[in-house]
């Protein structure tokens, strides 16, 4: 049997966790992500995302830097 985290998909109580956020964003946050993947042709699940997906949001977020006005093209 597989553990949460070797689980191919992440659910709402992991992603509140790891976004430092309530439950019911988590929510929201899964399903923004879903109607993204939906678009791009993905079959989702409802309260679910695929955890690889959803380490590369985070991994991208994580790698922004801190001053937005510097990360910001100039023009």
């Amino acid at each position: 049997m597989l553990n949460r985290s070797d689980s191919l998909y992440i659910g709402a109580e992991e992603v509140a966790a790891a976004c430092s956020v309530s439950k019911a964003k988590a929510y929201l946050i899964i399903r923004d992500e879903n109607r993204k993947l939906q678009e791009r042709g993905f079959l989702t699940i409802a309260g679910r995302l695929p955890r690889r997906y959803f380490e590369s949001l985070i991994a991208d977020e994580r790698s922004l830097p801190h001053d937005k006005e510097k990360a910001l093209p100039q023009g």
